[in-house]
């Protein structure tokens, strides 16, 4: 049986395609990591341009993560606790 195709597939032929647009762009390009170190983009908000239009607001939101330096939910105390090792992409539109 071969594997799913969609495992581990890249997100870059998404991202060349010029009527999408990823929405970490929007972030200064060190806040755009999902990842735990913050470094890594592993996951995406990938938009049409009409939607791209009305696009407000962006972040990252990492508090369900564990990290010594970061600002945690209160109940995530350690890696058991916390709720992924990817923060949430969260993407705010005027509609």
């Amino acid at each position: 049986m071969s594997p799913d195709p969609g495992v581990n597939a890249s997100p870059e032929p998404l991202l060349k395609n010029s009527d999408l647009y990823n929405v970490n762009e929007h972030l200064p390009e060190d806040e755009r990591g999902t990842y735990r170190t913050g470094k890594k983009q592993l996951d995406y908000i990938i938009v049409s341009s009409a939607l791209k239009n009305k696009l407000s607001d962006v972040c990252i939101d990492r508090k369900g993560i564990y990290t010594r330096n970061g600002n945690p939910y209160p109940t995530v105390t350690s890696r058991r606790t916390e709720a992924s090792d990817h923060g949430a992409v969260v993407a705010l539109f005027a509609l």
